[in-house]
């Protein structure tokens, strides 16, 4: 086989090669861990915590099984499916959703759920530059900013809340969802 032949098969497999793993994780682009800020909140990162989404380090008393993740988002569902970043963990993780309670009036807990028919709302999440947005559905056509936190405790772990409304909160503060992570972490 003359160089030129052999230069080419290597070309091919190479591209074959990339074309099947590209196929095996559809429109999925890299996300990486989400950030919150809001008052008093500079940069806690997102964690999963026994099917809830809080927001924070370490794992509070209450909680069984609590992981760091990073996420992927499918493009055309405009779903975020987590990874643990726990390497031990990845043999029993099911890659859940992040999860929000879109219906109106609610002001409840976010979280993830691996199950596809469910009354959460896992669809409709978008970035605007670094900022994590829930675009809304086809028959309002709103967009949402609509993340809050609360603190959970003496533990320094907020809870990750969805408020359709936006209304006052004396426990809650506004936050929002960024891929940035604080200057301390960011290592560009």
């Amino acid at each position: 086989m003359g160089p030129q032949i052999s230069l080419v098969l290597f070309a091919f497999l190479a591209c074959s090669a990339f074309t099947k793993a590209a196929d095996a994780v559809p429109n999925a682009m890299p996300v990486g861990t989400l950030y919150a800020y809001g008052q008093n909140i500079s940069g806690l990162p997102l964690f999963y915590a026994d099917g809830l989404a809080l927001l924070g380090y370490g794992q509070p008393e209450d909680i069984s099984e609590a992981v760091n993740v990073t996420f992927t988002s499918n493009t055309t569902a405009t779903t975020l499916k987590s990874s643990p970043n726990n390497t031990a963990m990845a043999t029993n993780w099911t890659q859940p959703l992040l999860y929000i309670d879109a219906t109106a009036g609610s002001f409840t807990e976010a979280g993830f759920t691996s199950l596809t028919n469910t009354s959460y709302t896992t669809t409709g999440f978008s970035f605007w530059g670094r900022q994590l947005m829930w675009l809304g559905n086809s028959d309002d056509g709103s967009v949402g900013r609509s993340f809050w936190a609360a603190p959970r405790g003496k533990d320094g772990v907020w809870s990750l809340l969805w408020n359709s409304d936006n209304a006052a909160s004396e426990i809650a503060v506004p936050i929002v969802l960024k891929r940035q992570p604080p200057p301390s972490l960011d290592k560009n």
